[in-house]
């Protein structure tokens, strides 16, 4: 009797945090089934009972923006196909050991905060969520996490996780591509510009995170 083992890459789970929601809703007579209330802003999904399996069923409908072609060729999505592909799975499909969160659970009337509000603002907004994203680590328990986050956002994640040790990779400056060190974090943990601005002549970055997951 043979007995196949599981390629060492398939016992890996990688999360993805970005910076924030921006501007997302899930109503009747969109591209999916939709058998809620609308949920359009923080306010509707607290005033719903079942907001938790609403959202859940939002989320798996939106399947990583695979229905709405603009987004799903965003960089910030081809960056999460591309980790998929590095870790050797598909890239398409809701099953997937690459999740993803974001810094800031929400936003302001679709923009960021942190961009376009004053500090007192992105302090009182990210207090409201402060200590999610430290529960979410110990839920999902990651092999590695990529924060596409930008040097703009690390002063909340220096509120988040403190006494955060921040390393240089290779020959990049911190504030262009840093290895993060905390309790709360697995060995294997970057902080990078977003794929946004990665896009921009930049992307060998994600090349380069890609290949710190083997």
């Amino acid at each position: 009797m043979t007995i196949r083992r599981r390629p060492l890459w398939s016992l890996k789970r990688v999360l993805i945090v970005g910076q924030e929601t921006l501007e997302w809703d899930f109503r009747p007579d969109d591209y999916y089934h939709w058998p809620y209330p609308s949920i359009l802003r923080l306010e509707d999904f607290l005033a719903q009972p079942d907001s938790v399996e609403a959202m859940m069923h939002g989320y798996r409908a939106f399947e990583f923006a695979r229905h709405q072609p603009g987004n799903f060729n965003s960089p910030f999505w081809r960056a999460h196909r591309q980790v998929r592909d590095a870790l050797g799975e598909a890239v398409l499909g809701f099953d997937t050991q690459v999740l993803y969160t974001n810094l800031f659970k929400t936003a302001v009337e679709g923009t960021s905060i942190v961009k376009n509000g004053s500090r007192e603002d992105a302090d009182n907004i990210w207090r409201i969520s402060a200590g999610l994203l430290t529960r979410e680590l110990e839920i999902l328990n990651p092999d590695a996490v990529i924060f596409f986050t930008g040097p703009d956002y690390d002063r909340y994640l220096e509120l988040e996780f403190s006494g955060l040790v921040w390393a240089a990779v290779g020959e990049h400056g911190e504030r262009r591509f840093a290895k993060l060190a905390h309790g709360a974090l697995p060995a294997k943990s970057w902080r990078t510009y977003h794929p946004g601005y990665l896009n921009r002549g930049n992307w060998q970055l994600v090349n380069e995170v890609c290949a710190g997951l083997a």
